[in-house]
């Protein structure tokens, strides 16, 4: 668990981090330089997931060797990322994404 103390908000308590992967983890599907590192710090505090539709098909590879649980989304189902972090729980759960499909996340999550 990650507890986060922000001016202004109650505390935050973190048991999950919920990430797109292209464009924010990966550029043309290949993960960017430092990223494999970072996820091993997060997934020593929190459980990492990473919720894709997959454009270009790598991120099972590239991901595999990591601390993360995958989740490869339907590419016509775009309420597909809020429906898995209602799973999670939205009040205990960070997003991380950049995409229009995205924003339903962003807006969910506690953080």
């Amino acid at each position: 668990m990650l507890e986060l103390a922000i001016p202004g908000w109650d505390p935050i308590r973190l048991e999950y981090l919920l990430v797109d992967y292209n464009g924010t983890l990966a550029k043309d599907g290949k993960l960017l330089d430092g990223v494999a590192k970072r996820i091993h710090a997060l997934a020593k505090r929190v459980e990492v997931h990473v919720a894709t539709m997959d454009t270009f098909g790598r991120a099972r590879f590239a991901l595999d060797s990591l601390p993360v649980q995958i989740k490869i989304l339907d590419d016509h189902d775009f309420g597909a990322k809020a429906g898995y972090l209602n799973r999670l729980g939205p009040g205990r759960t960070a997003a991380i994404g950049n995409g229009y499909n995205d924003a339903g996340i962003l807006k969910a999550a506690v953080l």
